[in-house]
């Protein structure tokens, strides 16, 4: 089944960004037609999530879409946000959670990455898709 809406493309990024900070686990994209072409809106998302006892505790979706900023600023501004959202102290990328990052888009921050006592067992980051 096929729905047409005729609005605003502002309107539908601030719709997109709300329903996926509420669940992460949607469709990567969103196509939406503008005009006669096709237009696929895609953005910045990386997926936080808290583990304490092998049980996912808690999660976040940060979603960015500014097309100046690069890969790398978007990813600590998403930390930043996780870090002031369940207010934790950065962590530290130590040189096993640079390479799990770089192979894989995702990576565990344990009690060894903060400087400060953590109440979970690791923090766990993932890019779940990029623009």
């Amino acid at each position: 089944m096929y729905f047409a809406f005729l609005l605003d493309l502002d309107i539908i990024k601030m719709v997109m960004i709300r329903l996926y900070t509420v669940h992460p686990k949607l469709a990567t994209t969103f196509s939406i037609s503008v005009g006669t072409g096709k237009e696929e809106l895609k953005m910045f998302r990386l997926w936080a999530k808290v583990f304490k006892e092998n049980r996912m505790i808690k999660d976040m979706v940060v979603v960015n879409d500014d097309k100046e900023m690069r890969r790398t600023q978007k990813v600590f501004q998403a930390i930043d946000e996780i870090c002031h959202a369940y207010d934790l102290s950065k962590p530290i990328w130590l040189e096993a959670t640079i390479n799990d990052f770089k192979r894989h888009d995702k990576a565990r921050f344990t009690k060894d990455n903060f400087m400060e006592t953590i109440d979970f067992d690791y923090l766990e980051i993932h890019v779940i898709e990029e623009d």
